[in-house]
């Protein structure tokens, strides 16, 4: 894989990795999500605002491994997407 000898890396290939390092547990989103995702991340991480540039942490994760009362500062702000966008 791309990611062991120190060549680049694509979201497909990183999909790849992802899925092949999580195996085949009930659930996971299909590998053209996760190479969406990373793909949408890896854009993002090239973003600047009010010239910084723009970091984040991402999980993805059921809603409920994040309570709502877990929130900062202590815990992650929790955003849950209700309906799915285009």
């Amino acid at each position: 894989m791309a990611l062991e000898t120190g060549e680049h890396a694509y979201p497909k290939d990183l999909a790849a990795l992802v899925r092949e390092r999580w195996g085949d547990r009930p659930g996971l989103p299909k590998p053209a999500t996760v190479g969406r995702l990373l793909s949408t991340c890896y854009q993002a991480g090239l973003m600047r605002e009010e010239e910084r540039p723009v970091t984040f942490r991402l999980v993805l994760a059921e809603p409920g491994f994040f309570p709502p009362e877990a929130g900062p500062p202590a815990g992650l702000h929790r955003l849950e997407f209700v309906a799915p966008l285009r």
